[in-house]
């Protein structure tokens, strides 16, 4: 109850706020000589109180998830009470540079929590990625102070400073916070990388949103269109002299493996069919993609390993969010903020002690509402301008309504239902998605302010949502019979699922990085070693160069 307040409150203060004072000045001013000036400034507006919401509701589900371990740190109350006070600091920080320094507090808190809960090696990837995310997001920075932005402040950088590198890095730390394929938090084989677990991905959850609001402020700042942002230019001659580069590390790779070498194979395949498109492909196609492998790759784990289901399924509510941000459609992020509520409202349901029949209302509720956001996600994406951005939007939703759905049939199997529970359920899964309908009416307006393109909610069509997702709820018992079949094509499917697994090549890519370093750093201290007999060296041919001259 005290979860669900903290919740609420935020949202239904706002309103209370005089629209001419929504922001303020706290704790530090700083501007070096002819540079941008750096503030401490924030802004508590419509999108930063659904935000605050968002991470006290995940944050909570964690605590109460924590309180029914059998076996916790002491630690942990108080770290995942950090991490939520920080995140909620986060997402009301509107400069750029201070909202990344409260990112890397909030970082920390996070890694801490998850050494707590997770175990060593999804705590060591977690930390990699944000730590990578951080950087990419400190580049960001420096690229928009380039070009003679006057303050880093959102709504005050002008458009010609998001250069594209900028949009770019600002990209990567946003999708490393938020754990897009190939970032994805989780691995098909445990044993080699295990899971950070139901709790962490809960943990996880308000660095992620944090991480993308941030980018959709971003983007609302600079009036961004996502679906024409272009990726660098590359002529002929570089994706030729690329292609040969794949086509000879493929075979050397064949060579050394004594096997078919298939997952060099399938990513070389990936490669250069990227480059013969390169030249159509766009930044929204890229993020898209990675939403409907992460989808996928979301759909196997957890359909040949059933208990991995709640470890993912929280993730999934970002991609909706991505869907939103990719298309740049007021509708499909307002559908991203709606399945986001959902699914925190699931985990703290799912947390909390419920009687089988209650929580039973609950699962299917709580599904109803989440679809609700995935229709009106692929509605707004549907708008986009681009088709094949519209394509790929529609199929990554289609991917999660089917994945929800399944999800939903197997809790059918699993117990028998009465016929006045499963007419009690219905009605509440048409209830909740009546209203998650109607706040997806409320929050477009709110994500309007953010995106450069704007999609018209028609109550008509919204109803139409309401009615699809609960009619796909209730009717989930009938995929009941094709569900062996499911589990069996994902448990089937592991090698291709192996190949693409993207913690491998993260870690090799490591793992490559730390011996670049330590042979680096060897060199160095061989040359600091002898630093003197080289500069002589230097000294002298410089000389006899200038003499014979």
């Amino acid at each position: 109850m005290l979860v669900v307040t903290g919740a609420a409150l935020p949202v239904a203060l706002q309103q209370r706020i005089d629209p001419e004072h929504p922001e303020g000045r706290a704790l530090w001013e700083w501007s070096a000589v002819g540079g941008p000036t750096i503030e401490a400034s924030y802004r508590v507006d419509a999108l930063a109180a659904v935000a605050v919401a968002l991470v006290v509701a995940f944050a909570g589900a964690a605590l109460a998830t924590a309180a029914r371990s059998e076996r916790r740190h002491p630690a942990l109350p108080a770290l995942v009470l950090a991490l939520g006070l920080v995140g909620m600091a986060t997402v009301v920080t509107v400069d750029l540079v201070a909202a990344i320094v409260v990112l890397a507090v909030m970082s920390a808190f996070t890694v801490l929590a998850l050494l707590a809960v997770a175990p060593a090696g999804a705590t060591a990837r977690a930390a990699a990625y944000l730590a990578v995310g951080l950087q990419a997001w400190v580049l960001a920075a420096l690229l928009v102070s380039r070009h003679g932005s006057a303050s880093f402040e959102l709504g005050e950088i002008p458009a010609g400073a998001l250069t594209l590198g900028a949009t770019l890095a600002a990209t990567i730390g946003a999708l490393l916070f938020a754990g897009l394929y190939p970032v994805v938090a989780w691995s098909f084989d445990t044993d080699d990388v295990p899971d950070p677990g139901p709790l962490g991905g809960l943990i996880l959850m308000p660095t992620g949103i944090a991480g993308s609001l941030l980018l959709l402020r971003l983007f609302g700042s600079g009036r961004i269109e996502p679906t024409q942002i272009p990726l660098p230019g590359m002529d002929p001659e570089t994706r030729l002299a690329l292609a040969v580069v794949l086509l000879v590390a493929v075979a050397v790779s064949a060579v050394r493996t004594r096997g078919m070498p298939v997952r060099p194979i399938v990513l070389g395949a990936a490669g250069l069919a990227l480059l013969a498109l390169y030249p159509v492909v766009t930044w929204a196609h890229l993020v898209l993609l990675g939403a409907i492998l992460t989808i996928a790759y979301a759909a196997v784990s957890s359909l040949a390993v059933p208990e991995r289901w709640p470890t993912v399924r929280s993730d999934l509510g970002l991609v909706v969010l991505w869907i939103g941000i990719a298309t740049g459609s007021s509708l499909a992020v307002a559908g991203g903020l709606l399945a986001l509520a959902a699914r925190a409202v699931s985990a703290l349901a799912t947390a909390s002690w419920l009687e089988p029949h209650r929580d039973y209302v609950a699962l299917v509720g709580g599904s109803a509402a989440f679809l609700a956001g995935v229709a009106a996600a692929a509605i707004g994406a549907g708008a986009a301008p681009d088709t094949a951005t519209a394509v790929l939007g529609i199929t990554a939703a289609a991917l999660l309504v089917a994945l929800e759905l399944a999800q939903v049939g197997r809790h059918f199997r699993i117990a028998e239902v009465p016929p006045g529970l499963d007419i009690a359920s219905g009605i509440g899964a048409l209830l909740l998605a009546v209203l998650g309908s109607a706040v997806t009416v409320a929050l477009e307006p709110i994500a309007r302010e953010h995106v450069a393109s704007r999609t018209a909610s028609d109550p008509l069509l919204l109803g139409a949502i309401a009615a699809t997702a609960t009619l796909v709820v209730v009717l989930a018992r009938t995929v009941r019979p094709l569900l062996p079949y499911l589990e069996l094509v994902a448990e089937r499917s592991g090698p291709a699922i192996h190949v693409l697994d993207p913690v491998p090549v993260g870690i090799g890519i490591f793992r490559t990085l730390e011996v670049a370093t330590v042979r680096a750093n060897a060199a160095f201290a061989l040359f600091e070693g002898r630093a003197g007999v080289w500069l002589a060296t230097v000294l002298i041919v410089g000389l006899l160069v200038w003499a014979v001259r």
